[in-house]
């Protein structure tokens, strides 16, 4: 379904802007010794969590229910949970905020 590669981009794309290859590359750092790679890590795994358990939410209650005109993948991201609300910071890659 292209919603799930829009979203699976969006999630890498997000990583990337801190310099990571994608969002499993910065969830790799999870037990780095460098705090913000590990904190970077952190927030991006409960991000992803909530992005997906939404995402999967938003596709059930549309399958049970077509809505009229399907909305794009961009409209339905907007909804899914930010990066921000789990502590993401954007920074540039490789520095330590």
């Amino acid at each position: 379904m292209v919603l799930i590669a829009d979203v699976q981009a969006w999630l890498d794309a997000t990583a990337s802007q801190n310099g990571y290859n994608s969002l499993a590359s910065c969830i790799s750092y999870k037990d780095s010794a460098i705090a913000q790679w590990a904190a970077d890590a952190t927030a991006a795994i409960a991000w992803r969590d909530a992005v997906w358990q939404a995402a999967f939410q938003w596709q059930q209650a549309a399958s049970a229910n077509p809505p009229a005109t399907f909305p794009t993948s961009a409209e339905v991201i907007a909804q899914l949970p930010q990066p921000e609300a789990f502590g993401w910071i954007v920074h540039q890659p490789g520095a330590t905020v």
